[in-house]
Formats: C-alpha cells, structure tokens, sequence
C-alpha cells in the first residue's frame, strides 16, 4: 500500500509540475506577445508624429494654412491615440499585479457625458456621424470618475471606428440600485463567430478593417477589466450590418473588488 502510495503521489507530482511548466510556457508566449503588439503600436503614432512634425517645419507649409491646420489635426489625432493606448496598457498591467487603485467619489453622470461628447465630436464629425447622449434625470453614483470616463471614451471611439454611417449615442439610465449605460451604433455589427472572444486582449474582429482604423485591440478589455473591478456587469448586443448597444452597469454605491 505504501508503496502504491508513493508512486501514487509521484505521478500528481510530476502532472502538477507539467501543469505548471505549461502554464508558465503560455504565460510567457502571452508577455511576449503583449510587448511586441505595445512596442508596434506605441512606435506607429510616433513615426507619425515625427514626420508631420518634420514637415511643418517647412518654410514654404508654413505659409500653407490649410495643410499646416491638416498636419496639426494629424499629430493631435495621433497623441490623443497614444495617449488612451499608453492609459490601457497601464491599466491592465496594474490589474494584472493587482496594484490598480480606485478613487471613489460623488459622481454626476451628465458631466462626464458631455465631457466624453465633446472629446469625441471631431473624430464623429471627421466621419459624418451624429454623436449624442442622453441622460434620463439627474443620476449621481459614487464611483471613480476618471475611470468611469474612459470606459465610454473606449466604447464610444471604438464606436465611431466601426460605424460608417448614422449616429453613436451614449443613454444613461437609472435601474434599481443600478446606473445602465449604453453606447449605441448604426456600425457594421458583429459576426457571431467573433462574440465569445470580443473582450479577449489584442483580439479584432476584422483584421483589414481594423489595419485601416488603427486599432489595437485593448479597449474592450480594459472595459471589462474595469467594470468588473468597479462592481459592475458589461454585456452587449449586436446585429450584422445594423449596429451594436454596449451595456455596462455600475452600483450607485460602489463596492470596489479587491
């Protein structure tokens, strides 16, 4: 029996070990690729920044206001895109090591929508797309403001990206003890064989159109990261050809998971 025993507990052993050195083996092909896709991403906008810059300072662009107004559009276009992939990535390593911190505060809900509609005009005008929100009555939540506001800068530029016609609308709404948010489009939709990976890390459903859009990839997860670390749910709903409703909810009072 003892022996039995032991050979037993040799043989866990040994599957335990593999399990481990598989594990390690997919966590770090994961690092390797989360550095590559960061290091291409955060060097694209770059490159761009130093060539446009590069142009303007030519003398006879200079005097050009119209192509001086256009390549300063691009190098903003182009920091602003950098800037929310630099804040994405920061904040899923933090979550990751499980250091991400949470500032909970009274919160009104119209102020950060208008201040995401007005971020987000341009790129929406760029494209022709009507770009609203809608705020059922004074809804107020304690929550983390600034998190709050770039889970609907994600949904509402990743929104804009997918839509090539019609509009993008953001409806708050209050359900119980509950804060519903949703962003709405009239975009391309999701195919259904894209739906159970949509918050995967680096996943896009489409690759050519995603190359023209310059995604990365990160957005939808950084949402749900942040939703469920805020006490929330996020879920959608989408139809091919027609558009997609992202929902996420947050309890009025927030209970931060730790």
């Amino acid at each position: 029996m003892g022996v039995a025993r032991d050979v037993t507990n040799k043989v866990n052993a040994e599957k335990k070990l593999k399990d481990s050195i598989r594990k390690l083996k997919e966590l770090n092909k994961e690092k390797n690729m989360f550095l590559s896709i960061a290091a291409h991403e955060l060097k694209t906008p770059m490159a761009a920044i130093k060539g446009f810059t590069q142009l303007l300072n030519n003398d006879e662009l200079i005097k050009d206001k119209e192509k001086r107004s256009k390549y300063l559009k691009i190098i903003e276009n182009e920091v602003d895109r950098l800037s929310l992939l630099v804040t994405d990535l920061l904040d899923l390593t933090r979550i990751d090591l499980g250091t991400i911190k949470l500032i909970i505060e009274d919160t009104n809900v119209s102020e950060i929508l208008d201040r995401v509609e007005k971020e987000m005009q341009q790129l929406a005008k760029e494209k022709n797309l009507q770009l609203s929100y809608e705020c059922k009555k004074e809804i107020k939540l304690k929550t983390d403001k600034e998190k709050l506001y770039e889970i609907l800068i994600n949904l509402v530029s990743n929104a804009i990206k997918y839509t090539e016609k019609g509009f993008v609308k953001i409806v708050a709404e209050k359900e119980g003890k509950l804060i519903k948010f949703s962003v709405i489009d009239t975009g391309i939709g999701i195919d259904k064989k894209y739906r159970k990976k949509i918050f995967e890390r680096f996943f896009q459903i489409d690759p050519t159109y995603t190359r023209e859009n310059k995604g990365y990839g990160l957005g939808l997860s950084v949402c749900k990261e942040l939703v469920n670390k805020m006490g929330g749910k996020i879920w959608f709903d989408s139809e091919v050809g027609k558009g997609t409703t992202f929902y996420f909810t947050l309890p009025i009072n927030s209970r931060v998971k730790r």
